[in-house]
């Protein structure tokens, strides 16, 4: 029986269809993952040695130092120092290779992610003023935690720069974005996004709100800098564009004291 002659289209288009069916391994499009798609995750020992070390770094060590700090032992501006010289390091330590894995990514797309960070800080200081317009009313305070940051600066410029601009992002967004947005990220990215932006505003003010409650409506003002900060992370897909986005935030306001 003669062979069937094979048909040159149906030849050509096989195997294109096979490897759409089978190619996960197909590139994606773009600098930039689709929403639900990130991969630069802690893995599980990683984040749950970031979580371990969340609370040390929140109130723990804090208040060792402040105690120290109240004895007249160390200056404010030191015990805050020596706190964050302590994240930093354990941070490092702890997701090295998490962070370093993220900045390869990073590097990948240099100047989208510029861009993105670029876009999100004028994106944040947008929401800021809509935030503050919102809720002056209730805001009868100041914002003790930037009065606090001004008198450190005045006391030790050098010191409280290296602190805001550079220590603060490196050992806060590993935590509350790599460790707190990573773990719940999987499994439900809402609540990823509003538990690790909670946190992290509670993180600017629960010491404030323990002197009075009132001071808890500052939660809305740090919220939207959470938020930011984890959709360059989720939107990127690297670690390090939240951490310069963070720099870049500090490094302004510090500017302006």
């Amino acid at each position: 029986m003669a062979n069937e002659p094979k048909d040159p289209k149906k030849t050509d288009e096989e195997p294109e269809k096979t490897e759409k069916e089978h190619g996960d391994s197909l590139p994606e499009e773009g600098p930039f993952p689709k929403p639900g798609c990130m991969t630069n995750l802690p893995d599980r020992r990683t984040t749950v040695f970031l979580l371990c070390f969340l609370p040390l770094q929140v109130f723990v060590i804090p208040t060792l130092l402040g105690m120290l700090a109240a004895q007249n032992k160390l200056s404010i501006v030191d015990a805050n120092y020596i706190c964050y010289v302590i994240g930093m390091v354990t941070v490092f330590l702890l997701g090295w290779n998490f962070l370093k894995e993220g900045f390869r990514r990073y590097l990948c797309h240099p100047l989208g992610n510029a861009i993105f960070i670029v876009g999100s800080y004028l994106a944040l200081n947008a929401l800021d003023i809509l935030v503050q317009l919102l809720m002056q009313e209730f805001m009868v305070f100041d914002n003790l935690n930037n009065d606090a940051v001004a008198e450190m600066a005045v006391s030790s410029t050098g010191k409280t720069i290296a602190m805001a601009v550079f220590m603060a992002p490196l050992a806060e967004e590993p935590l509350f974005r790599g460790g707190i947005f990573g773990a719940l990220y999987t499994k439900s990215r809402p609540a990823a996004y509003l538990v690790s932006a909670a946190l992290f505003s509670l993180y600017h003010i629960w010491s404030y709100a323990l002197l009075d409650v009132g001071y808890l409506w500052y939660f809305f003002l740090y919220l939207p800098s959470g938020l930011i900060l984890a959709l360059a992370y989720e939107r990127t897909d690297s670690i390090w564009t939240p951490i310069f986005l963070h720099m870049l935030v500090n490094f302004v306001a510090m500017s302006a004291i």
